[in-house]
C-alpha cells in the first residue's frame, strides 16, 4: 500500500502544477466565447437574417422595372375557303372500266362518259373541298350578271363495277356544270415563314398600397425584436461562461482540498506505524489511517475527472482550452459585502421591466403581431399603381406577319378587391389569434422575470449571510483541529478524531468557496435580469479575481 502514495502525489502535482503562462480572467474568457461559441454565432446569424426583413418590406413601395425579349423562327399555314366557278367538265368515251356521270342543268338532262377526268369525293355538308391556289374568287361582274344562280341540291352517288353515276340538279363530287354558271367552295392554303420578335420594357411604381406600409412597420418591429433577442443571447452567453469558469475554479479548490487531506492522512498513517513499531500504538490505528488514505485517493480520481470535464465545458464556449491552474482565482478581499439598501428590490424590478431584453423582444413581437392584423385588413382596400411600358414588336402574332409596331404606354392601374372567397377575413382572424398568443407570452414572461429578480436579489442577500457564516464555520473547524490535537496529546482523543476534524475543516473551506462563487454568479444573474449585463459589468466582476498563486 505504501507504493501508492508517490503515484497519487504525482497525480495531484500534475493537476495543480504551476504554469508560467499568463492567467486568464473572466472577461477574457467571455470575449473569446463571443467570437467562437457556436450557439452565439447561430444567434448572430439569425439576427443578420432578420434584419433583411426591412429592406424587403421597403421594396414593396419602390418601383419595379422589368424587361422582356423574344426572338423566334415561325411558320404559319393559313387555310381559307372561298366560292369560285367550277372547272369545266370534259366529255370522253373509253373502253374498259370507267366513270359515267350525269349532271343536270336548268331545264336539261344528259349523260357523259369520262375516261381521264379525276373523281372527286363530296364533303359531308354537300360541298366538296378542293385544294387549289390558282382559281380566282367570283368577281362583282359575275354577281351582277346572275352567274350565282346555280343551286346546290341533293346528290346521290353510287358505285357499281367501277361506274359512278349521279342524278339531280346540283354537283357531282366537287364539280357542277359549267353551263349552269354555279359556284363551288374552294380551299386555299397559304404558308408563311417569318421571324417573330418582341421587346418589352415595363416600369411599375406603387402609388397606394396600404398593406405595404403596414408591412414596413411590421418589419421594423420584427428587426427590433431580433436585436433584443440577440442581446438576450449575449447575456446568456456571459452567464454560461461565468458558470463554466466558476465550475473549473471550484473543481480546482476541491482537488486542492483533497491533496491537503491526503497529506494529513498520510502523515497520520506514518505516525501510527511508528507508534505501533515502538509499542505505543495499535494495529487498529494503522488500519483506520490507511482506510482514510485509500478513500481520499478514490476521491482524488473523481476530482481529476471533474476538473477535466469543467475545462472541456469552458473550452466548448471559448474554443480554447486552459488548464485549471492558469485561471485567475477569486480574491475574497475584493468581494463587495455591503447589504442592499431599502427599496433596492423595487428599483431592480423597475429596471427589469424597462430593460430586460426578453421583455423588449416580446413587446416588439406584440407590436409586429398588431401590424400583421392591419396588413391583413388592408387586403380589402384598393391599390393604385403607375404603369409605363414600351413595346417594340415585329410579326409577333399571326395577324401581324410582316408588320412592326412600337407602342409606348403610360397610365395608372386600379385594383379593387371585391371578393376573395373569405380568405382575407380568415387571415384577419388568424392574425388576431397570434396577437393574443404573443400577449399571453408577454404576461407570462413578465411574471417569471419578477420571480427571477426576487430570487437573485435574495441570492445576493443570503449569499452575504452565507459567506459570513461559512467564514465562522472555517474558524470553528480550525479550533476543533487544534483542540483535537491537544486531546490526542492528553490521551482523550485518537488519530481518527483528528482526521475527522481536519476533514470537517476542509469541507467548511469548500463550502465557503462555493458560497463565494454562487454569490458572484448571483450578481451576474441579477444584472442579466435587469438588462445590465454588458462588458462593463463583466469587467467589474473580473476585478474580483487575481492571478492564481503557484501551488
Amino acid at each position: 500500500m505504501k507504493n501508492k502514495f508517490p503515484s497519487m502525489l504525482w497525480i495531484a502535482g500534475a493537476i495543480l502544477a504551476p504554469s508560467n503562462s499568463q492567467a486568464t480572467d473572466l472577461l477574457t474568457a467571455w470575449r473569446l466565447a463571443s467570437e467562437n461559441d457556436a450557439q452565439f454565432q447561430a444567434a448572430r446569424m439569425q439576427y443578420e437574417a432578420a434584419r433583411e426583413a426591412l429592406p424587403q418590406a421597403r421594396a414593396g413601395l419602390l418601383p419595379v422595372v422589368s424587361a422582356y425579349a423574344s426572338h423566334a423562327k415561325a411558320r404559319t399555314e393559313q387555310t381559307s375557303t372561298v366560292l369560285g366557278p367550277a372547272p369545266p367538265a370534259s366529255a370522253a368515251t373509253g373502253t374498259g372500266s370507267g366513270a359515267t356521270g350525269s349532271s343536270g342543268t336548268a331545264g336539261s338532262t344528259g349523260s357523259e362518259t369520262a375516261s381521264d377526268a379525276p373523281l372527286t369525293a363530296a364533303a359531308s355538308d354537300g360541298a366538296a373541298s378542293t385544294r387549289s391556289g390558282s382559281l380566282a374568287e367570283p368577281s362583282l361582274l359575275d354577281v351582277a350578271t346572275g352567274h350565282l344562280t346555280g343551286d346546290t341540291g341533293s346528290t346521290t352517288t353510287s358505285t357499281t363495277s367501277g361506274t359512278t353515276s349521279g342524278s339531280g340538279s346540283g354537283t357531282t363530287g366537287n364539280t357542277s356544270s359549267a353551263a349552269s354558271g354555279g359556284l363551288v367552295p374552294i380551299s386555299r392554303t397559304t404558308v408563311s415563314d417569318y421571324t417573330a420578335k418582341s421587346y418589352v420594357l415595363q416600369l411599375r411604381q406603387p402609388l397606394i398600397r396600404m398593406a405595404s406600409w403596414h408591412h414596413i412597420e411590421q418589419a421594423e418591429a420584427s428587426v427590433a425584436a431580433a436585436e433584443a433577442t440577440l442581446q438576450a443571447e449575449r447575456q446568456a452567453l456571459a452567464l454560461r461562461v461565468a458558470g463554466s469558469y466558476f465550475d473549473v475554479l471550484f473543481a480546482r479548490d476541491r482537488a486542492a482540498s483533497l491533496v491537503a487531506q491526503r497529506e494529513a492522512a498520510a502523515g497520520q498513517l506514518a505516525r501510527a506505524e511508528r507508534a505501533f513499531q515502538s509499542g505505543l500504538g495499535t494495529r487498529t490505528d494503522i488500519d483506520e489511517a490507511r482506510a482514510r488514505v485509500d478513500l481520499i485517493a478514490a476521491q482524488q480520481i473523481e476530482a481529476e475527472h471533474l476538473i477535466r470535464q469543467a475545462e472541456r465545458a469552458l473550452a466548448t464556449l471559448t474554443d480554447e482550452r486552459w488548464p485549471a491552474e492558469t485561471l485567475a482565482v477569486l480574491d475574497a478581499s475584493r468581494l463587495p459585502m455591503d447589504l442592499p439598501g431599502t427599496g433596492e428590490l423595487e428599483r431592480h424590478l423597475e429596471e427589469a421591466e424597462a430593460s430586460n431584453p426578453e421583455l423588449i423582444a416580446l413587446r416588439r413581437r406584440l407590436e409586429a403581431a398588431g401590424k400583421e392584423i392591419d396588413k391583413m385588413r388592408a387586403g380589402h382596400w384598393p391599390t393604385l399603381d403607375l404603369v409605363a411600358s414600351y413595346n417594340d414588336s415585329k410579326s409577333d402574332t399571326v395577324t401581324a406577319i410582316g408588320n412592326r409596331y412600337k407602342t409606348t404606354q403610360v397610365g395608372v392601374q386600379l385594383n379593387v378587391p371585391l371578393y376573395a372567397g373569405g380568405a382575407i377575413d380568415s387571415q384577419i382572424r388568424q392574425a388576431r389569434a397570434n396577437y393574443e398568443r404573443v400577449r399571453a407570452q408577454l404576461d407570462a414572461a413578465r411574471r417569471k422575470l419578477g420571480q427571477e429578480v426576487g430570487k437573485q436579489f435574495d441570492g445576493i442577500v443570503q449569499g452575504i449571510a452565507r459567506i459570513r457564516a461559512s467564514e465562522v464555520a472555517v474558524s470553528s473547524s480550525i479550533e476543533v483541529v487544534r483542540s483535537t490535537e491537544k486531546g490526542i496529546a492528553a490521551g482523550t482523543r485518537n488519530s481518527i478524531d483528528l482526521l475527522n476534524a481536519r476533514q470537517q475543516q476542509h469541507q467548511a473551506r469548500l463550502e465557503l468557496a462555493r458560497a463565494r462563487y454562487e454569490y458572484a454568479l448571483a450578481h451576474l444573474r441579477l444584472r442579466a435580469a435587469t438588462g445590465k449585463l454588458d462588458e462593463a459589468a463583466l469587467e467589474r466582476v473580473s476585478g474580483w479575481f487575481k492571478r492564481a498563486p503557484d501551488v
